[in-house]
Order: C-alpha cells, then sequence, then structure tokens
C-alpha cells in the first residue's frame, strides 16, 4: 500500500512594522540638490557635508558640517558640492550677514588623498570651491590644529589651492572683507601670502599679507595705489583672527587682528581686474607661503558698510568656536 502525504496548512501572520523615526535618510545625488541625510533642525552632523548635488542646488534638507549638526556653530549648512542642507538649528552662523560671497571651513568639504588636499569645499552656496590638482603642489590636512579643529596646512614651498575666477569674487568699487582664523606658521621675511587674486601687472585686484615688519597690508586696485596698514603685529605660531578690507561706503581701510579693529582713510582706490583666479597662499609667480587656514570668509557688498558690529559678530564667533582666548 503506498503511503497517502496530507497537507497541513499553516496560519501566515502578517506583522505591520513602523519606520524608525531616527532613522537617518540616504542622501542624493541628484541634479536638483534632492534630500540630504539629516533633518531640518541639525542632522547628524558629518564630516564631508550633505551630498547633494554638484551643484550645490537647492537641497530642503542636508547632513550639516562636523561643528554644524545639532545646531551647532555653522548650524548644520552642507557646503556647495553637496549642496546646500537645511538651516539646522538656530545656532548664528556667518551666512546670516549679507554679502558672503566665500566660506571655507576645514572641518567639513575637504577632499583628500591621503593627508593632501585636492578639493576645499565652499559653504557659502556659490560655488566657489578651492582646488588643486597637481599632487606635489597639494596642502595637507592638520588634524586637531585648533582647539581640536583641523586647519589646512601650505608648506611655503609650492602648495598652492585655487578658486576660479567668478563674479562674486570681484569686489571692484564695492565694500568687501576677508576674516579668517589661522596662523603663519613661519615667515619668509617680508611678503607673507595668504590669499591673492593678483598678478605682477598694474591692474591686479587684491593681495592679502602680512609685511617686514609683521603687520597685515592690503594692496588692491592697482599695485600703484597700495595702501597698508597695522592693527599690531602677528607672531609666528600665533592662531588668532586676520581681516583685511576696504569699505567703499566710508571710504576706509579695515584691519583685524584678534579682536582689535582699525579703520584707516583710503586716498584713491583704482579698480581690479576681473579675469583673475583666487589663489591661497601664493601668487602663483615667486611667492608661497607657510601659512595655516582654519576657516575663511569673504564678503561684498555693493553700496553698503560693513560696520564694526558686523565684525564683532564674526570675531565673537570665532572666538567660541575655536577658543582662542580674545
Amino acid at each position: 500500500m503506498q503511503p497517502r502525504w496530507r497537507l497541513a496548512l499553516v496560519p501566515l501572520i502578517l506583522v505591520a512594522c513602523s519606520e524608525d523615526a531616527s532613522s537617518t535618510p540616504t542622501p542624493t545625488t541628484s541634479s536638483s540638490g534632492g534630500t540630504g541625510g539629516g533633518s531640518a533642525t541639525g542632522g547628524g552632523g558629518s564630516a564631508t557635508g550633505g551630498s547633494n548635488s554638484t551643484s550645490g542646488g537647492g537641497g530642503t534638507t542636508g547632513t550639516g558640517s562636523g561643528t554644524g549638526g545639532g545646531g551647532g556653530a555653522t548650524g548644520g549648512m552642507g557646503c556647495s558640492m553637496g549642496g546646500m542642507g537645511g538651516a539646522g538649528g538656530a545656532a548664528w552662523n556667518p551666512s546670516q550677514l549679507s554679502g558672503l560671497n566665500l566660506w571655507l571651513e576645514a572641518s567639513t568639504c575637504v577632499v583628500t588623498s591621503g593627508s593632501n588636499v585636492s578639493s576645499w569645499g565652499d559653504l557659502s552656496g556659490h560655488g566657489n570651491d578651492a582646488t588643486q590638482s597637481f599632487l606635489s603642489a597639494q596642502p595637507a590636512v592638520a588634524v586637531s590644529a585648533i582647539n581640536g579643529l583641523p586647519a589646512i596646512e601650505f608648506d611655503g614651498v609650492n602648495d598652492s589651492l585655487i578658486i576660479a575666477d567668478d563674479p562674486t569674487l570681484n569686489p571692484l568699487l564695492d565694500t568687501y572683507l576677508h576674516l579668517a582664523v589661522g596662523r603663519f606658521v613661519s615667515g619668509s621675511g617680508g611678503y607673507d601670502l595668504w590669499m591673492s587674486k593678483a598678478t605682477n601687472a598694474v591692474g591686479s585686484n587684491w593681495r592679502l599679507f602680512r609685511n617686514s615688519v609683521s603687520q597685515l597690508q592690503l594692496y588692491w586696485g592697482n599695485d600703484s595705489q597700495a595702501y597698508g596698514g597695522s592693527t599690531g603685529s602677528v607672531a609666528d605660531g600665533t592662531d588668532t583672527i586676520v581681516g583685511w578690507g576696504v569699505d567703499a561706503f566710508t571710504n576706509q581701510l579695515i584691519y583685524v587682528v584678534g579682536s582689535n579693529i582699525e579703520r584707516r582713510t583710503v586716498l584713491g582706490q583704482g579698480a581690479g581686474s576681473n579675469a583673475l583666479d583666487v589663489r591661497l597662499a601664493t601668487d602663483g609667480v615667486q611667492v608661497w607661503s607657510k601659512i595655516r587656514i582654519a576657516e575663511h570668509l569673504f564678503y561684498v557688498r555693493s553700496g553698503a558698510a560693513f560696520p564694526d558690529a558686523d565684525i564683532h559678530q564674526l570675531i565673537d564667533y570665532f572666538d567660541a568656536k575655536y577658543a582662542l582666548g580674545l
């Protein structure tokens, strides 16, 4: 007799699972910016910022910078290489002042190969990223350089980063201000360049440097109309705030060292060239400087002043973030 088989029916039980509300969404890479990884209230604060579009277009939320998660010092903003993320919390950040056209911060949006930096992304949303394609000329990341935060260090031999020319980087006769945190690691004895948009020809735009007596000096417009100033000396190896600018509204030069602001009357101002790249730590011709930059801001305002109250707000932001003790 053949055995008989019986099929036993077992009831199927379906269990409904709810999505974990605390999970982090995966960043997208759409050209429109997509949705960044992180919430609109500050997100997780990843070290590389959101990875939205390469053009930095309009993501509604963003991962946030390494210092900005949860409403941190940078307010959870992604870089332009990863799209603009959500505002991310109520903490004040430099984008809340008008005219921010460049924002480099070493704790986020830095692309490296080993310790070499090939790209440093602009947080301002204008896409003014600083890059260097030649391996031998790439600066390095100095880990935990200032208050546990990194900085980009240039060797003073041939290191530099280049920002392609853009209308947002051409102040011409407008008010503009560069404000940065870092140090001159060691001097060349008279011409330590921080940043330049210049050539050796008449008609160059601007050069930010430290002169032979360790004082800040700005050349702008035509080289033949260079007016220098100082706000006290800036010693080698000192982490501090440095600033250079022109307030076209009040007809004054602006210099900042630490928490000190100095204004000098401008005698005249030449128009600068429009077709020059911006270079960090070099003029691209004859000078390379050994400097370390943790963060650099560049503001341009047309037909408006840059009052001391705004500068002090930026000084307070830097002081709290980098524990400078000002």
